[in-house]
């Protein structure tokens, strides 16, 4: 008697294990990006941070496969300039740029890296101008940036 009760329990385990296993392994993962192949025209430009901090500007240039990024200090370049392409051989050195999220944000940077820079078009104080935020680690609170078209 105690052996057939041992084998209906194994059983019933077995089972249970088929089917959730079945049941898991079913199941699609649905975090495919998709890539836009070219910058949209609404971002494409030149833009400059409308807020100096420290006496610090970025400055933000956009065209159909590349984004490029000029730091001035003082109004002088401060050295060359952060180039990224969708054309680059380099794998790793790749621009991406995500399809528009449901807030009206594009995502770009590196196709296979982190941080990416979050950017849309707007209107500040009556201008043209892209709006990206960051998170404080600290406060948890969203800070915006406004770069301004020239």
């Amino acid at each position: 008697m105690m052996k057939h009760i041992k084998r209906f329990f194994m059983g019933t385990l077995v089972m249970i294990v088929a089917v959730t296993g079945l049941t898991v392994t079913t199941q699609q993962a649905s975090a495919k990006s998709r890539y836009l192949k070219a910058v949209p025209t609404a971002l494409r430009g030149s833009w400059v941070s409308a807020k100096a901090q420290d006496h610090y500007t970025n400055k933000f240039v956009l065209t159909k496969y590349t984004l490029t990024q000029y730091c001035y200090r003082y109004g002088k370049n401060l050295g060359g300039a952060w180039k990224i392409s969708m054309k680059s051989k380099n794998r790793n050195n790749r621009l991406g740029v995500l399809s528009k999220s449901k807030q009206g944000y594009y995502r770009f940077g590196q196709a296979h890296g982190e941080m990416p820079l979050t950017l849309k078009r707007t209107k500040y104080h009556g201008k043209a101008a892209l709006v990206t935020y960051n998170i404080n680690p600290v406060t948890h609170k969203i800070k915006h940036t406004y770069l301004l078209k020239k």
